[in-house]
């Protein structure tokens, strides 16, 4: 299944180190704006999207948020969405930034990018938990 759940987090908790912080480690892109859109589901999952590519040991890739806003109809575009945008990726590659820049806007039509060619990255699932615990 594309969601799958991990009931108990401690389970698993026992092993981590102390501390680990992908953005010490190069794995989170800078932070963007999404300017008077209610696009912060996009921002999420393209953020999301971009450090896991680099955990892979991918390339650096600025992707498209205005791709997420415009052509993901789970979502509501400027009016809200949520970090299920994710599931988009299994279907459908990431376009650049460079071939979809951001327009703040939620009536830019998906066929405006039908010329963009996709990352050759997706998505095959994640993962949630449902039992959260306080690691001391």
């Amino acid at each position: 299944p594309f969601h799958k759940y991990i009931p108990e987090f401690d389970l698993y908790s026992k092993s981590l180190p102390a501390s680990f912080d992908w953005w010490k480690q190069g794995k989170v892109t800078p932070a963007k704006s999404q300017g008077a859109c209610g696009s912060c589901w996009a921002f999420a999952s393209v953020g999301a999207m971009e450090s896991k590519i680099l955990i892979a040991g991918g390339p650096a890739y600025d992707l498209s948020e205005q791709q997420q806003v415009s052509c993901n109809k789970e979502m509501w575009g400027c009016n809200g969405g949520n970090m299920t945008a994710l599931r988009f990726w299994y279907n459908e590659k990431p376009f650049k930034e460079t071939c979809a820049p951001y327009e703040a806007s939620d009536n830019v039509p998906c066929d405006k990018f039908s010329h963009c060619p996709g990352v050759d990255y997706n998505t095959t699932g994640y993962y949630t938990v449902t039992l959260w615990i306080n690691i001391t």
